[in-house]
Formats: structure tokens, sequence, C-alpha cells
């Protein structure tokens, strides 16, 4: 499947329009996310500068020195990431394979939940005017509660596309335990990549309900050909405020196996060279939105899912239980 194929579809259709056009909007999402796995949005209320200011704030992040960075450190464990993790923490190549003989993922992230949370407390850094950081928690809580009420919205239009009562996957993530990641993928040298052993990303789907995507122009990012499985193709931005939405294994799990979640990876975009004159990968970053069930919710099938002829493909578990165990996959 050629990138240029894969849909763009007008949010603001759903969230500020007609009866009749939040039904056309629900039934091509659901039908390109049953064609696709994954479909681009536009007009969803997240506005051109706030986006680059996200980005913004993304790199100022990152460029911290180390051992301000390191204050925030996350201790590898399978609870909800909060805080700063390292180059090489986590291996995605666990969420789908074993992990022997492959490097961990070329990247740092930086993970924050919601606000009112004591069990899983966000953890950000001292913001000084030496450091440039100041106002990043006020304007990283807003974004966030922005992202979890479009969320809602989204799981809705799912819903209304399914054709099973209002709220039934919405109030599944009400409570909003959802999380905000940054990524940054450093300048890679292209032998290492070449070589089969590293990867910015490994091939894997999200654990989440519903994934939702901001990217820069550099490039990388490909989602698996449901048409053609093992074969991938390019994912890139058109536009600055263009969002990939992509479903993750809680939605697949919810849905018994209607809506699967959508395979995908980072590989290297067209190299550059160094100063050294090696061949390298340029520098990546990426902002992910992980729509997230309750995490003592149940993400075993839903009864709109279930019958004699479709029996209850997962158990009954709870998204922190699920979580916990796929989480334990990539450290």
């Amino acid at each position: 499947m050629s990138e240029s194929l894969l849909p763009t579809l007008d949010a603001s259709l759903f969230l500020h329009g007609t009866d009749e056009q939040r039904k056309e909007f629900s039934s091509k999402l659901v039908f390109e996310m049953l064609d696709h796995a994954c479909v681009k949005l536009v007009n969803h209320g997240i506005e051109d500068h706030v986006v680059e200011e996200l980005f913004g704030w993304s790199k100022r992040f990152f460029e911290l020195p180390m051992e301000e960075k390191i204050k925030i450190e996350n201790v590898p464990n399978v609870d909800p990431q909060r805080g700063y993790s390292s180059f090489g923490v986590e291996n995605s190549a666990g969420l789908l394979a074993e992990k022997e003989g492959k490097d961990p993922d070329a990247k740092e992230h930086f993970d924050q939940g919601r606000v009112d949370n004591p069990e899983f407390p966000n953890q950000f850094p001292e913001e000084t005017e030496a450091n440039g950081m100041k106002g990043f928690r006020v304007f990283m809580e807003k974004y966030y509660d922005t992202c979890q009420k479009l969320g809602v919205e989204l799981m809705r239009a799912i819903e209304m596309g399914l054709g099973i009562p209002r709220d039934s996957l919405a109030e599944k993530v009400m409570k909003s335990d959802s999380e905000l990641r940054f990524n940054y993928f450093p300048e890679l040298e292209l032998k290492r990549v070449t070589a089969g052993t590293s990867a910015r990303i490994w091939p894997h789907t999200d654990f989440c309900v519903l994934t939702m995507l901001f990217q820069d122009q550099i490039g990388g990012l490909e989602m698996e050909d449901q048409k053609k499985p093992g074969n991938f193709y390019p994912v890139k931005r058109n536009s600055t405020t263009e969002m990939l939405i992509n479903g993750g294994e809680s939605l697949q799990r919810l849905t018994n196996n209607v809506i699967r979640a959508g395979l995908h990876r980072v590989v290297g975009p067209p190299q550059t060279q160094n100063e050294a004159g090696d061949e390298v990968i340029p520098k990546r970053y990426s902002v992910p939105f992980f729509v997230q069930a309750n995490h003592y919710s149940s993400v075993g099938p839903l009864p709109y899912f279930v019958d004699e002829n479709r029996p209850a493909a997962y158990s009954d578990i709870t998204t922190m239980q699920f979580t916990q165990e796929r989480t334990a996959n990539v450290y």
C-alpha cells in the first residue's frame, strides 16, 4: 500500500457537525480503522501554534543536561511510566518477538499521566530562567487535558460507527488514565541499523486503546499493510497539525478482534552525513498520546462483540493487569 492512499478525515465533522455529518464521519473512521488500523485526522481542534510549542518544549527538555533529566528518572518497572527514561532503557522487540540479538530502542522519552493521581505521580524537571523550562508543567498539563477530551470524543465516534450504545467505549477512558509521551530519537549511525541489530523502535503494537500521534517532518514511521502482512509503508507528516490515529491492543481486546491493533515501527529516513563523514540517520521527535482505559476497569471483550459464533478471545482482566503484563516485556 502507498502512504498516499492512507485516508485523511476531517474531525470537525464529528466535533461540530450536524447529526448526519457525525454519522458519516463515524462510519468512515471505523471503516478505515478496519481497513488500515489507522487514519489521519485534521481539524481536530489542536491548532498549529500549540503543536509548534509542543515540539519546542520537547526539544528543550531533551537538551537539558543529563544531571537535570536524571533527577526525574523513571525507575524501570511494570507500573505506568513517569518522568525521564534514558537512551536504550526500553526494548520494544520484546512486545512482538524475542529481544535476544536485538539492541534496545535507540531513543529517550518523557512520560506523564493525569494531574490528580497520587498512586502514580508525575515527575517534572525543575523550571528556571536559566534552563528555559519555565511554563513547562502548565503547558503539559493543559495539553494533556486537551488530548484526553479529544480521545473521549473519538471513542464516541468509534461507538457510533460500530453501532453500539453511547459511552460503551468512552466510559472506559473517562477517568483519564491516559499517558502523554515525548519521544526523542538521537542521530544514529546508519551502519548500526543496516546490521539488523539496532532500530529506533522495533515492530510492535501499542497496548493502549487508541494512540493519537504528532510527529516532526523527518519521517521514519511505518505502518504494516493490513492486506499484506509483513509489508510496511511510510507514514509521513503532510502538515504541522496532521494527527495519526492508531488502534491499540486494548481496543482490539474490547472489540474482540473486530478492530485490530496497528503494527508499526520506526526506521531510518534518508540518511545524511555527520561532521566525521559517517552516514547517519538524522534526529527525530514525536509526541504520542496514549488514550488508555481506566486502570481498574476491565479490558475483556464487551458483550456487543461476543456470541456463540464469536466467543470471547480474551480474558476479563483489568487495564492495570494487562499493562503490567505487556510493560514487563520491554525491560
